[in-house]
């Protein structure tokens, strides 16, 4: 039972310490790679904070990764691509509906009246009748 123990303890050591995190600018240029068990304790301690980092990175055009024995194959991977694309496509779409909102055209917004009481229409029609 204890080399059993050993044994699994050594296993899960090896694959926290041996694959990491991989974050690339859009470039393809390294920014940070840090070892799975420091994202893992960071993901625990501050997750909402980590999600909206991420969230924003990948928004941004950054690339996440995996490199290691265990992480490092070609499933991951695509994975990993897919959900980059997916945040890329997400990121476009959200800046071409803003940018078509900012520029719309004078036609395509509504013409805002202001009613005038009807004190101040009596006093602009005597002033025009003088």
């Amino acid at each position: 039972m204890k080399e059993s123990g050993n044994s699994c303890f050594k296993t899960c050591w090896d694959f926290f310490s041996k694959n990491t995190v991989v974050v690339k600018k859009s470039t393809g240029e390294l920014f940070l790679e840090i070892p799975i068990w420091l994202a893992v304790i960071l993901l625990c301690a501050f997750f909402w904070a980590i999600f909206f980092v991420v969230g924003i990175l990948f928004v941004m055009g950054y690339r996440f990764s995996f490199n290691g024995p265990q992480l490092g194959n070609n499933r991951v991977k695509n994975t990993m691509n897919q959900v980059g694309n997916a945040a890329k496509d997400f990121a476009h779409n959200v800046k071409n509906a803003v940018s078509q909102d900012e520029c719309g055209t004078a036609e395509e917004q509504p013409e805002i009246v202001v009613e005038k009481p009807a004190e101040e229409e009596k006093k602009e029609e005597k002033s025009s009748e003088e």
